[in-house]
């Protein structure tokens, strides 16, 4: 429910999380940062990218969804 609405993109090895505003970017933050941390951890090992949450009203046309 929280995760569903962020939007995601890989650039430059770090992968930017974007929230539609703070308060879902906090929550998803303090509850899930070790997850998520865990997460591309042990997919990605040393080549884990660094992890960025930003609050996004209109996050990069690349991280938009197909209509």
């Amino acid at each position: 429910m929280w995760i569903r609405p962020l939007q995601a993109e890989l650039s430059d090895n770090t992968l930017a999380l974007y929230a539609p505003n703070r308060f879902v970017l906090d929550w998803v933050r303090d509850k899930y940062l070790n997850n998520i941390n865990g997460l591309l951890n042990d997919f990605c090992g040393a080549d884990a990218p660094q992890l960025r949450f930003e609050v996004a009203l209109s996050p990069p046309a690349r991280c938009r969804k197909g209509r």
